[in-house]
């Protein structure tokens, strides 16, 4: 029997849904982990091990905004959105410090925080994501 032309393969189209769902959830998270590797990398590498860390895991506050965009329109929860915006983290603390109050004395103190901060949130956030 031939298949009509206008028939829906919404099998498919689930089976493509849920990868397209399962991607946009772990983007995040595996992005997160690997710039929280690279702010070790910062502290405790070279300058070439940095320049080569900060070549390829910039994001850029618009890609943020990108993956914001896309939890939002898969409807997922707010712990999600929260390990969206865990690489803001470093850049608001550098926009703090460059603009409001220079941190130049405890930078590595605040540094340090900031990484400690970022992986507590970023396990929170799995915990919540997948395993709840």
């Amino acid at each position: 029997m031939a298949r009509d032309p206008r028939h829906l393969d919404l099998e498919g189209l689930i089976r493509k849904l849920r990868s397209i769902t399962l991607t946009v959830q772990l983007i995040p998270f595996i992005y997160s982990a690997l710039y929280i590797v690279s702010l070790f990398i910062y502290y405790f590498g070279s300058d070439s091990a940095s320049q080569v860390t900060d070549s390829l895991l910039y994001i850029s506050p618009l890609a943020i905004g990108c993956f914001l965009v896309l939890s939002d329109m898969l409807r997922l929860c707010k712990w999600h959105k929260a390990a969206c915006c865990v690489p803001l983290i470093p850049s608001a603390i550098s926009l703090f410090d460059y603009y409001l109050i220079e941190l130049s004395e405890i930078a590595s103190i605040v540094g340090v925080c900031t990484i400690a901060g970022m992986i507590l949130l970023l396990l929170i956030s799995a915990y919540k994501v997948f395993l709840c």
